[in-house]
């Protein structure tokens, strides 16, 4: 009798010679069971790719090999889900790894609570876990039923960053708070390194501008289609704060594209959001952080910044984290 695949860990690789090796043992060397790894080399030009064939030659039974042309993070993650056979899903990053007992520890959990994914923290407040709005994808541990119901939720192509906290977006817009677990004790041992991502485009301006105007319009696009509108406005409001405002307030922009940009941003609110949000799911107006607020209010981000440096200095002045934390999700 063929045995159920518990977990596919789906793993985007791009010019990773230093770290792959070290990311697949760490999977291999999981105490879970019935575990396959899906390896997607999205274009290599390093030795990536020939390490990960070696892999797959040496642990046929555990390891889906798939070389493709360059086309992004996102398209080979939902190239590798497609290939996926598990229960659950895992999105490992090719540079970091993952403590032995990992998925032994959300799949426990994922059972024991019936989830429809573990969030992998142990700085999250639980009490804010049903409100889950936007986050880092290799943070959850998702049941795989729960993807292949929702076609919608898959990762954006061409979009880069926030294409984790979009598919996370997605997903939690979709579930309405069902479903969610917390795991304090898995560790993702993530690794900050000046080559990575996140680091490049951080630096990129330009790049990050165009980028927002997508992510608006890729967001605009789903919740037409969806029309989770009607009942998610206010977790859509959420992520606006969280992601375009979060960058329009710490990018030092032109005035001209802080102008684009805050005309876009009102483009979607008054379509998707003002007139929803008294009768959204999860909160109304005035639950809003209010940095958002005061944005919806006044339309000046110079405004903005300067309450939100005032506020964000008061916070750290407080010794305790939780009481932080929860002033934290009310004003910013």
């Amino acid at each position: 009798m063929e045995k159920i695949v518990k977990v596919s860990v789906i793993v985007p690789v791009y010019n990773v010679e230093k770290y792959i090796a070290e990311c697949i043992d760490s999977v291999l060397n999981q105490t879970l069971d019935n575990i396959e790894i899906i390896i997607v080399n999205d274009g290599s030009t390093d030795n990536s790719g020939s390490i990960c064939l070696d892999y797959a030659k040496k642990y046929p039974k555990s390891i889906k090999y798939i070389d493709k042309e360059n086309e992004g993070v996102s398209v080979a993650r939902n190239l590798g889900l497609s290939y996926a056979n598990g229960e659950f899903v895992h999105f490992l990053d090719s540079d970091d790894t993952i403590d032995e007992c990992f998925y032994e520890t959300c799949y426990n959990i994922a059972q024991n609570e019936k989830s429809n994914f573990v969030l992998v923290s142990d700085t999250f407040d639980k009490k804010y876990l049903k409100h889950l709005y936007c986050y880092t994808a290799w943070a959850l541990f998702i049941r795989k039923s729960v993807l292949d119901v929702n076609k919608w939720i898959r990762f954006p192509e061409g979009i880069q960053p926030a294409e984790d906290g979009i598919f996370v977006h997605k997903l939690t817009s979709v579930l309405k708070g069902n479903g969610y677990s917390l795991n304090t004790i898995s560790k993702y041992n993530y690794r900050v390194h000046v080559a990575g991502d996140h680091i490049k485009n951080r630096n990129n301006t330009d790049k990050l501008y165009n980028q927002i105007k997508k992510w608006l319009d890729h967001l605009g696009e789903f919740y037409k289609d969806t029309e989770l509108y009607k009942t998610r406005s206010f977790y859509f409001a959420r992520f606006l704060n969280k992601e375009p405002l979060g960058r329009m307030l710490v990018i030092g922009y032109s005035k001209d594209q802080i102008e684009n940009l805050t005309n876009k941003f009102f483009e979607i609110y008054d379509e998707f959001i003002r007139p929803y949000i008294s009768t959204s799911e999860g909160g109304s107006y005035k639950n809003l952080p209010l940095r958002l607020r005061l944005f919806i209010k006044t339309r000046n981000i110079k405004l903005v910044w300067f309450v939100n440096k005032i506020i964000a200095l008061i916070l750290n002045i407080i010794p305790s984290k939780k009481i932080r934390r929860n002033l934290r999700w009310k004003y910013l």
